[in-house]
């Protein structure tokens, strides 16, 4: 607390009294704070919310994929866009897809399945692309599966106060 920093907190506490000082506190210290009373109620706010960053995050990586699709760029170049929008959402997303990718598969089946299918079409749009760029030496999903993985793997290293901003990683 008091070091400039905010965003949202989810606040589970049973104690009335104490759930309001708590709230008060990091109100004032400028953080979102969302309470419950209990932790099945704090289970499904946090699912909720999980849920919701996930989607508009998804909504994110799929509006820069329509775009970059519908672009009359070569395919190349088309491939090295996605790379740079991919590069840039993780960064702008890091701190929520580096709880997401430590916790996806403890999601509920439903939500894990929905994610898996979503992902899944993001990952054939890429694919597309890649088959468009001609002949490779190795198979295509192989690329697809290096490059979003080394985008994504991004949120594990990158550090906005480095020496590389994610401009230029994004353009590396």
């Amino acid at each position: 607390l008091g070091c400039g920093m905010t965003g949202r907190i989810l606040l589970i506490e049973d104690d009335a009294d104490l759930a309001g000082l708590l709230d008060r506190v990091l109100t004032d210290e400028g953080y979102d704070v969302t309470r419950a009373r209990d932790g099945h109620t704090g289970l499904h706010l946090a699912l909720g919310i999980v849920t919701a960053i996930f989607h508009r995050t998804m909504s994110l990586v799929e509006e820069g994929m329509a775009a970059i699709r519908a672009s009359r760029a070569a395919p190349s170049e088309q491939l090295r866009e996605v790379i740079r929008h991919q590069v840039r959402t993780v960064v702008a997303e890091q701190a929520f897809l580096t709880v997401f990718f430590a916790e996806e598969a403890s999601l509920p089946v439903r939500l894990r399945r929905a994610i898996v299918r979503r992902k899944a079409r993001y990952d054939h749009a890429v694919l597309a692309i890649v088959r468009r760029c001609g002949r490779l030496a190795v198979h295509p999903r192989l690329v697809v599966f290096a490059l979003l993985g080394m985008s994504n793997w991004t949120h594990k290293w990158y550090d906005a106060d480095g020496k590389w901003d994610a401009t230029f990683i994004a353009d590396a």
